[in-house]
């Protein structure tokens, strides 16, 4: 079940000045198998910038923790973390929309996702909320396939997840 692909990132949405850190930071990583086997790996750890007219969105992946250490190693070795050690989602940033305080924006926008070394392109379904004081709150969520980045399906004693990986991210930002 290793690396449970948490091939995460991210997703994104907003903005309409600089962005500034995100906070409350959470990625969940979803990986399911036979006979009800669903492996969740998380973590906090997301940044933020603006490179080239897009938003770039970077989870570093060793601290993604599925709560089982095993478990955590295997995940590593399949993403190969030692020579890949990011996830990162590049949005254009013109393609997202900062919401108005107590306002809702929903989208879908197009990206390109890099994991294990391999770019491809990536569609995320974003929600952001308008809040007080500039800031909004993000959920976005996408699903892709490890294969499409050479990244092997783990499998552990015989059990083999399915490719498909269910990646959600949820965080505040504030326009500065």
């Amino acid at each position: 079940m290793r690396r449970i692909v948490t091939a995460v990132l991210l997703v994104g949405g907003l903005v309409h000045a600089a962005i500034t850190s995100p906070s409350g930071a959470a990625v969940l990583v979803s990986v399911h198998g036979p006979a009800g086997l669903s492996i969740e790996g998380t973590t906090r750890e997301l940044a933020i910038s603006e490179r080239d007219d897009e938003l770039v969105f970077q989870v570093p992946l060793s601290g993604v923790d599925t709560g089982i250490g095993l478990r955590n190693r295997h995940m590593r070795g399949y993403l190969d973390v030692a020579h890949h050690p990011h996830a990162e989602l590049r949005i254009p940033r013109k393609a997202v929309v900062f919401p108005t305080p107590g306002k809702a924006i929903e989208s879908d926008v197009q990206g390109t996702l890099t994991l294990h070394g391999v770019s491809r392109p990536s569609s995320v379904h974003y929600r952001a909320e308008g809040g007080a004081g500039g800031e909004a709150r993000v959920r976005g969520t996408t699903r892709i396939d490890m294969r499409d980045f050479g990244i092997e399906v783990p499998a552990y004693l015989g059990v083999r997840v399915d490719p498909a990986v269910a990646i959600q991210v949820d965080f505040s930002v504030r326009e500065p």
